[in-house]
């Protein structure tokens, strides 16, 4: 069998043999014997390339996993192979990580889980996939640490290698992860060793990535919630609280960074030509003291941000992103809306950008007075298919990021940008014809279809009440409000100290709205009467 491997496909292999002298490098696609399903196109990586020498009869070794697969053709491809030998495919080792596993811990099967997920990434090499269940997980590893301390704890990624989350530890090694529950079956990476909120005895970086590693897009996250880093040390323990990158870039899809911290890079920190790639990430809530509440990069950084959804975060410049240097982010599909920036004057509370260049391609950002700001020949480019309007996400304030379903994201991003076949929770993607902007992809039926909260009376007379709402939630101070003549007209049971809110509020002439004795409602916007 491949090297760390559970199985090969049907023992057929291929040579590719010299002729003469040279080298070459290409981009080799196999056709196999056997039908590939979509589970097979969803998880391409878990499909592993091996060769030996052309003439030998040896162990196998690892050369690549797959870059994709088709199902429709059982094609694979594999990229960059630059050597002449014998090649054989086969399906990479799982290991498993489940925190209440009962049996012997070796990480064979969900039953003998390794509980908690640094033996894992001790354990795994190149060509296997680490899948684990929902539940909270520390780091317990100071690596090569000099003078280390408990916050030096953090974990690494490595090269051919799939980390995934989000399972409920039952799921069989056939199973597609497109199909994975990411909200119900939340699986979370923290560094908030005491469980109680920031403070110094938290980790400073969730995942710590220093040069070295030259970790490169084969090294795979997907599936978690990465919270609770503090990264308010000396440098370099000084920027990226969840994830800090050193000359490395690896490939993060559909992850939260929530509720970070850095003295720069609250969220994600890119140094020294770092260039990782995001695809479906919520970068959110996160601070940083000085630059990059969100996301810092600096000394030629060029990281790739795919749908991702980047709001509340805080910094003193650069609430969203801080760029420095030579360093060029490139920002497609995405949402940049409602970050702040605390220092005075032109702060950027969205971009700040010193130096170097940002990019905006199919992106929804905010361009008001104090959003970005640029110094030091800092440039935004943001001339292709770009949109400034409100992304109308659900309710940022109680951390639902998701979009109405009369969005201007809505159907109106790049299908070429993101390959992933759901969204950060795990909805499919795409579902409209064309893929919407941001992290999430509205999904009828679940996600509200208006930012006009309407009012139905479903339930009760409580105003209070979600579920007498079409959005399935209270109107708030930023929601626009219609109240029709239904049967069950509104009654507001809210006190002063903790008033019932809207923005704009619609009444039909024939409806009675009741405001009780020493209750109020607070209209923020216009108060209009219709016929």
């Amino acid at each position: 069998n491949p090297t760390g491997s559970d199985q090969t496909f049907a023992r057929r292999y291929w040579v590719i043999h010299q002729y003469g002298s040279g080298t070459f490098a290409s981009d080799i696609t196999f056709t196999l014997r056997e039908e590939l399903g979509p589970k097979d196109q969803h998880n391409p990586t878990r499909i592993i390339l091996d060769s030996r020498g052309c003439m030998a009869d040896t162990s196998w070794g690892f050369s690549a996993t797959a870059a994709n697969a088709d199902a429709g053709t059982d094609q694979v491809a594999f990229p960059g192979i630059s050597e002449f030998g014998q090649f054989i495919t086969g399906k990479g080792k799982i290991i498993y990580v489940k925190s209440n596993a009962s049996g012997i811990n070796n990480g064979s099967s969900w039953n003998n889980a390794f509980t908690s997920l640094q033996p894992a990434l001790d354990d795994a090499v190149a060509g296997n996939q680490i899948w684990v269940s929902s539940g909270k997980y520390l780091p317990s590893s100071i690596y090569d640490i000099p003078a280390p301390t408990n916050r030096s704890k953090h974990f690494r990624m490595k090269n051919n290698l799939g980390i995934f989350g989000g399972f409920a530890g039952i799921e069989a090694d056939t199973f597609d992860l497109s199909e994975r529950d990411l909200v119900t079956n939340e699986t979370i990476l923290s560094g908030d060793m005491n469980n109680n909120g920031r403070d110094d005895f938290d980790c400073y970086h969730v995942f710590y990535h220093p040069s070295g590693l030259e970790l490169t897009h084969t090294s795979i996250l997907d599936g978690f919630s990465v919270t609770g880093g503090n990264a308010n040390g000396n440098d370099p323990f000084a920027s990226g609280g969840g994830l800090y990158n050193i000359s490395t870039s690896p490939s993060i899809r559909n992850c939260i960074f929530k509720d970070n911290w850095g003295l720069n890079g609250g969220g994600v920190g890119n140094a020294v030509s770092s260039s990782p790639e995001l695809v479906n990430c919520l970068v959110v809530s996160d601070t940083a003291v000085n630059g990059g509440g969100g996301v810092y990069n600096s000394s030629g950084s060029c990281p790739v941000f795919i749908n991702c959804t980047m709001t509340a975060n805080s910094a003193q410049t650069g609430g969203g992103v801080f760029t420095s240097g030579s360093g060029a982010p490139v920002l497609n599909n995405c949402i940049i809306w409602g970050n702040s920036a605390t220092g005075t004057g032109m702060s950027g509370k969205q971009f700040a950008i010193d130096q170097g260049t940002v990019t905006l391609n199919y992106s929804c950002y905010s361009d008001t007075t104090g959003d970005i700001y640029l110094t030091n020949g800092g440039n935004l480019i943001a001339s292709n298919q770009n949109i400034t309007d409100d992304p109308l996400l659900v309710r940022a304030a109680n951390d639902d990021f998701r979009i109405f379903g009369d969005s201007p994201c809505v159907n109106t991003g790049s299908n070429g940008f993101d390959p992933e076949p759901i969204d950060v929770r795990g909805e499919t993607r795409i579902q409209g014809g064309i893929i919407d902007r941001g992290a999430y992809e509205w999904t009828n039926g679940i996600d509200p279809a208006s930012h006009v909260f309407t009012w139905t009376g479903a339930v009760s007379n409580d105003w209070n009440t979600p579920g007498n709402w079409t959005s399935g939630a209270v109107p708030g101070q930023t929601d626009d409000v219609y109240i029709p003549d239904v049967a069950n007209d509104p009654v507001i049971n809210q006190s002063s100290s903790e008033p019932a809110t809207c923005n704009n509020l619609t009444i039909k002439s024939t409806t009675v709205l009741t405001i009780l004795q020493e209750k109020a409602l607070i209209v923020y916007g216009d108060l209009t009467i219709t016929q």
